[in-house]
């Protein structure tokens, strides 16, 4: 399954909380779990897009975060859907396939 962990910036993480958040999306990559991972452009905190076995182990990655755990930053994990047209998200347009 895949989820979107949100974090909320409510300080400024360490040098080591970075790296060591760092070290865990490299290791989500490594697995071929990481869908995409970054800064939200205002500034209030990031987003991961991943894939967990389920819902508990994508909180439990959530809450691991250095950043979690450092207290700078706060989680909320959502269930996701890539849209595709296979799942319809994307629509069915009149005359296209």
């Amino acid at each position: 399954m895949e989820f979107a962990i949100f974090l909320d910036r409510h300080g400024v993480p360490t040098r080591d909380a970075v790296r060591d958040h760092v070290l865990a999306l490299r290791a989500l990559e490594r697995e071929g779990r990481l869908i995409a991972a970054g800064p939200l452009g205002d500034g209030s905190g990031g987003l991961i897009l991943a894939a967990f076995e389920d819902a508990a182990a994508a909180s439990a990655y959530a809450e691991a975060d250095a950043f979690v755990r450092g207290g700078t930053h706060s989680a909320r994990v959502v269930s996701w859907e890539r849209s595709h047209a296979g799942n319809f998200h994307l629509g069915v347009l009149a005359g296209e396939d």
